[in-house]
């Protein structure tokens, strides 16, 4: 119930905060871990942080006018992929902010990433863990994916990509990889 909480007051406090003025802004976000975020190891459970980088995109979205796009012309986003790199837990009643930023993006797809970093204590300012992700928008009714110029030139934003970074060229193939050799049923065993 509490993400419900969170989701809302992002969404309603977004619509106050400052607008970005280019998709290679940086937004942020402050949270705290809560105890029903927590796992049995007694911090943040890996399966939250996923979700809580949903609340970040959404205030992204909101201050970036593309939130606002999306409802209007009924798309929607799709996550295509998502790797994630844990470096700190995060401890109970631990605040910790969430970057988000456009790093580049191809004609159908944009790739950002998301920080997780520590507010207060002995490692302020610490990146406890770093995401990377792959996002294609569509229309509801034909299923058919936006091209990015065309969300970009809406959101009078035209500019071109800044060059895709070889690491995500390299996560790009191995997504590929994992597309054609890895995603057939596997056999049960009997």
């Amino acid at each position: 119930m509490n993400l419900y909480f969170r989701f809302f007051y992002a969404v309603l406090t977004a619509l106050f905060r400052s607008k970005i003025k280019s998709p290679l802004e940086a937004t942020r976000r402050t949270f705290c871990v809560f105890p029903t975020d927590l796992d049995l190891n007694g911090h943040m459970n890996n399966g939250r942080y996923l979700t809580l980088m949903d609340i970040g995109r959404m205030d992204y979205a909101i201050r970036v006018g593309l939130a606002a796009y999306m409802f209007k012309n009924k798309f929607y986003p799709l996550t295509m992929g998502v790797t994630i790199r844990y470096r700190l837990p995060l401890m109970p009643f631990q605040k910790f902010e969430i970057a988000t930023r456009t790093i580049c993006w191809g004609q159908k797809t944009i790739y950002m990433d998301q920080q997780f970093i520590i507010k207060g204590g002995a490692r302020d300012g610490v990146v406890a863990a770093v995401a990377l992700i792959k996002i294609m928008y569509s229309d509801v009714k034909s299923k058919k994916t936006i091209l990015t110029s065309d969300i970009l030139k809406a959101l009078g934003m035209e500019m071109q990509s800044p060059e895709i970074p070889a690491y995500i060229e390299k996560w790009t193939d191995t997504e590929d990889s994992i597309k054609e050799e890895m995603m057939q049923p596997q056999q049960a065993a009997e």
